[in-house]
């Protein structure tokens, strides 16, 4: 889960999470085959999300803050290529009056 949604070049990293020192952890804890060791990284990992959890955004709202903010383009894009339609007469073949 670390390596999907916190490291900062995951490519599904919606959180926004970006910490140069929690990469490296993450990095160390992969290869780490010491259990006690990688169950140590990983605490550490955890307690850094759960220092920062202000900052992140998490479930639902993760979800909808991109989804309105792409619904909210497309209605703009409507809205001006309605209008651009309603006052220029060659693109729908209507005439000008």
């Amino acid at each position: 889960m670390y390596s999907t949604a916190y490291i900062s070049s995951a490519d599904w990293n919606d959180t926004r999470f970006f910490r140069d020192d929690f990469d490296a952890l993450a990095r160390e804890a992969r290869g780490e085959l010491d259990t006690a060791r990688r169950a140590e990284l990983y605490h550490d990992m955890a307690m850094m999300v759960r220092e920062n959890r202000q900052g992140i955004v998490f479930g639902v709202p993760a979800a909808l803050i991109p989804a309105a903010a792409i619904a909210l383009l497309a209605i703009s894009v409507n809205l001006v290529a309605d209008w651009v339609l309603r006052h220029t007469t060659d693109l729908k073949g209507g005439r000008r009056g």
